[in-house]
C-alpha cells in the first residue's frame, strides 16, 4: 500500500467515525429516551391479596403502599426487612435510641392510617436483593394461596422486579402487578439529565442486563 492509498484509507476512516458520531449525538435523545423506557413497567391495577412493598426507597414506596391499601386495593401489606448500617448498630451499643429502617417504615404506614394488624414482616432473613426478597414473598404466596399481589417499588426498578418476580412465581400461577410509586420521580424523556436519575438508569440497566441474562 503506497503512502497516498494509506492516507486515503485513515482520511475515509476517520470520516465515517466523524459521521457515526454525528448521527449519534443527532439520534441520542430518542435512543435514551427508549432506553429509559424500558426501565418503567406499570400495570393496570386490580384487587389483589396482598400490597408488597420493597425495600429501599422509603418514604416514597410506603406511601405508595399505604395509598393502595387505604383504597382497598388489598387488605394487607408484605415488607422484608432489610439490614441496617453499621452505624446505627454503633450508636444502639452506646446508647442512643435509633430507630431501625424496619421501625421507620412500620411507623409511616402506621402514621398514614395502616394499622400495624394488616402488615406482614417477612423477617425470615434479612433481605439484601429483590431475589432474596422475591423467594419470601413466593413463600408466603405458596403459604396463603394467594392469586394476585400488587408489587411497589420505584419507577426505574419495576422492569426488574417484574421480571424477577414473574419468573420466580410463575410457578404458583400467581397474578403480578407491579406499581410505580407516584412520590418518586423518573423521566424516560430526560433521566440522562439529572444526576441521581442518570446514576439510578444506568446501575439499574447493568442489574436488568444481568438478572436477564442470570435468571
Amino acid at each position: 500500500m503506497t503512502l497516498k492509498t494509506l492516507r486515503r484509507s485513515l482520511l475515509w476512516s476517520l470520516l465515517l467515525i466523524v459521521g457515526l458520531a454525528a448521527i449519534l449525538y443527532l439520534a441520542r435523545e430518542p435512543v435514551l429516551t427508549r432506553i429509559g423506557g424500558h426501565l418503567v413497567r406499570a400495570d393496570p391495577l386490580a384487587r389483589a391479596d396482598a400490597i408488597v412493598v420493597l425495600a429501599g426507597g422509603t418514604p416514597q414506596r410506603e406511601i405508595e403502599a399505604a395509598d393502595l391499601y387505604l383504597a382497598h386495593w388489598a387488605p394487607r401489606v408484605l415488607m422484608t426487612v432489610e439490614p441496617d448500617s453499621a452505624a446505627a448498630d454503633i450508636l444502639r451499643k452506646r446508647g442512643i435510641a435509633y430507630e431501625t429502617q424496619m421501625e421507620l417504615r412500620q411507623r409511616i404506614l402506621r402514621s398514614l392510617g395502616v394499622p400495624d394488624s394488616s402488615v406482614t414482616l417477612l423477617d425470615q432473613t434479612r433481605a439484601t436483593s429483590t431475589r432474596m426478597e422475591t423467594d419470601l414473598v413466593k413463600d408466603w404466596v405458596a403459604a396463603n394461596s394467594a392469586r394476585r399481589i400488587i408489587v411497589v417499588t420505584s419507577p426505574f426498578h419495576t422492569a426488574r422486579a417484574s421480571l424477577i418476580f414473574r419468573r420466580s412465581l410463575e410457578s404458583l400461577g400467581t397474578e403480578i402487578l407491579v406499581r410505580p410509586t407516584t412520590y418518586e420521580s423518573f423521566e424516560p424523556n430526560g433521566w440522562w439529565k439529572d444526576r441521581m436519575q442518570l446514576r439510578n438508569g444506568v446501575f439499574e440497566w447493568q442489574k436488568l442486563l444481568f438478572y436477564s441474562l442470570a435468571y
